[in-house]
């Protein structure tokens, strides 16, 4: 199953939990029903795994980790933590909204790549048909004339058939950058997202994104509590950034001073003071779910909207380089059509 994918089921299972949590007993029956209209074998397996467990008397937290996706997020136990101290409903609702919001980010980053990957896809694909069919039948077709093969012709093509050794460069090149396009779509190194906000090319997405994952939890009482601490961690480990992760940290350092999670995200610059005072203003005209919905909204647009700058910049790279490949392999492949064109 695609991340995207699984990180969607895994938001609709931990939003039907969240509605659960006060009826225990219907819970594993509830999930079992959902496992028997899963849509493939390995989806049923994982709803009957959690139901089992729950109907073992396992805590949710505890049944969660027989989830692929959240055995990470529950080895950190705070999903238990929040279930003592009487907020499980809500940390379930914002691993839910998390997870969603990840899924989204993985299916944009996809479209974002796909036509690249398709473009150099194709320059592949001509490529390999061109070193073992088209080249070698006008290297011999200038043999029996006499006359060399075009020196961009050899460099680019090689001196003879490939399948025998490696691929010549031809196939080499666009290969290479199908590859490199291809691990941008799905698995960019942490190091890259470093490097992009070096060059400033990331036009702070990052900072937007720590501030989406956190608002819905900005907004809820008691915002010193232990498991918020525990959340911290956990999307600290999704970050890359060294300078967001040292903010995150100095976060908990307030919190473990007193500070609510708003005051101390407020004091290590982790959240704008704009939003910090709007929700404050919300709290008091009793109106905070409709302006949460809207900050949801605006941080999300611009994100978006930081996202697209940094994908169309890299984009447009790739697009260069695509051209400048294809522009190679027309020259090295119609260099000796128009030489055979000559001699003849």
């Amino acid at each position: 199953m695609k991340q995207g994918e699984n990180h969607q089921e895994t938001a609709l299972l931990l939003a039907h939990l969240s509605a659960g949590v006060n009826d225990r007993e219907s819970l594993p029956d509830l999930v079992d029903s959902l496992a028997r209209s899963a849509g493939s074998r390995d989806q049923e397996g994982r709803w009957s795994a959690v139901a089992k467990a729950l109907r073992d008397g396992d805590s949710i937290g505890v049944s969660l980790r027989e989830w692929p996706t959240l055995r990470q997020v529950s080895d950190g136990d705070w999903l238990d933590q929040a279930e003592a101290e009487g907020a499980l409903s809500q940390a379930l609702g914002f691993l839910a909204g998390d997870l969603q919001w990840q899924a989204r980010e993985t299916q944009r980053r996809l479209q974002y790549w796909l036509w690249p990957a398709l473009i150099l896809g194709v320059a592949v694909v001509v490529a390999v048909v061109a070193s073992i069919h088209v080249i070698p039948a006008l290297r011999a077709a200038l043999d029996d004339l006499g006359l060399a093969v075009p020196e961009s012709t050899s460099v680019y093509f090689g001196q003879g058939p490939w399948v025998l050794g490696l691929p010549p460069v031809a196939v080499l090149l666009p290969l290479l950058a199908l590859v490199t396009v291809l691990w941008l779509a799905l698995s960019r190194s942490p190091w890259l997202d470093r490097l992009f906000r070096l060059f400033r090319l990331d036009a702070g997405r990052w900072d937007l994104a720590v501030q989406l994952r956190l608002l819905p939890l900005l907004a809820q009482p008691d915002s010193g509590r232990l498991w918020h601490h525990k959340v911290l961690q956990y999307v600290s480990r999704s970050v890359p950034i060294p300078g967001i992760r040292a903010r995150l940290m100095q976060t908990q350092n307030h919190m473990e001073g007193g500070q609510t999670l708003m005051e101390a995200a407020t004091a290590s610059g982790l959240i704008p003071p704009h939003v910090v005072a709007h929700l404050g203003v919300a709290d008091k005209t009793g109106n905070v779910a409709a302006i949460l919905d809207l900050l949801s909204t605006q941080l999300h647009d611009q994100w978006l909207v930081a996202n697209a700058k940094l994908e169309t910049r890299l984009n447009f790279l790739v697009y260069l380089v695509s051209a400048y490949l294809a522009f190679q392999l027309l020259i090295a492949m119609y260099l000796p059509i128009f030489q055979l064109g000559q001699a003849i």
